[in-house]
């Protein structure tokens, strides 16, 4: 019998390894490091659009022999690929099975996912429950994870008014009514709310796929 082999999902820590290590790092010691294949390695940094460090490419030595024996399989110069102008095609079959125009898919949060939410704080999954009673403030739960639960009437406050700046050092303690207070006078940026939300749908567009190879490498 042969046994099913089980596929890592992709979690947010380790897509900020990745983009910290790909490009002063192989992508098989990246694998080593994450445990994973160096297959998984090249398809989630393609989808990412890393690039190895010039630093890094100049240290990988040139095989000359490689490259001559290349040549003769390469397309020369001109060459007009065969589906140029072309739409892609689907057969008839697969029409049934497509989404609709305006189709809305739902999207599976694991537990431990992280979420901007519609007022700019970073939410943790914590539980499987209905709409926000799954998730906690991030921040919060940072703070509670060094100093304990918080104190009755009171919440943390970000010291530099950048609520994506989650280091412990930005966190103030305050109570809720002098907190409704300062708020009544600043308002916060956000100045890495793209970045978060692009990576978010990446690590979601990562995560369908090996979903997808998952079941299309199950047995019959």
């Amino acid at each position: 019998m042969t046994r099913r082999r089980t596929r890592k999902f992709w979690t947010d820590a380790d897509l900020w390894r990745l983009i910290a290590w790909h490009p002063s790092m192989s992508n098989a010691a990246i694998g080593r490091k994450l445990h994973r294949t160096t297959t998984s390695i090249n398809a989630a940094s393609g989808i990412l659009g890393l690039e190895k460090s010039r630093e890094y490419l100049s240290t990988i030595p040139i095989k000359t022999g490689m490259v001559e024996a290349g040549r003769a399989y390469r397309y020369p110069k001109g060459h007009v690929p065969a589906n140029k102008g072309l739409k892609g095609v689907c057969a008839e079959g697969c029409k049934a099975t497509q989404f609709k125009k305006g189709h809305q898919r739902n999207i599976k949060f694991d537990i431990g996912s992280l979420r901007l939410n519609a007022d700019g704080y970073v939410d943790m999954k914590i539980r499987e429950a209905p709409g926000a009673k799954a998730w906690r403030p991030f921040h919060s739960i940072l703070w509670e994870d060094a100093h304990g639960p918080l104190p009755a009437g009171h919440c943390i406050r970000f010291g530099d008014g950048d609520r994506l700046n989650l280091d412990l050092d930005n966190f103030i303690l305050i109570t809720r009514k002098k907190n409704m207070l300062l708020n009544s006078v600043h308002n916060l940026p956000q100045p890495l709310v793209a970045t978060i939300q692009l990576l978010g749908a990446l690590k979601r567009k990562l995560n369908r796929r090996t979903r997808d190879e998952e079941q299309n490498t199950r047995p019959a």
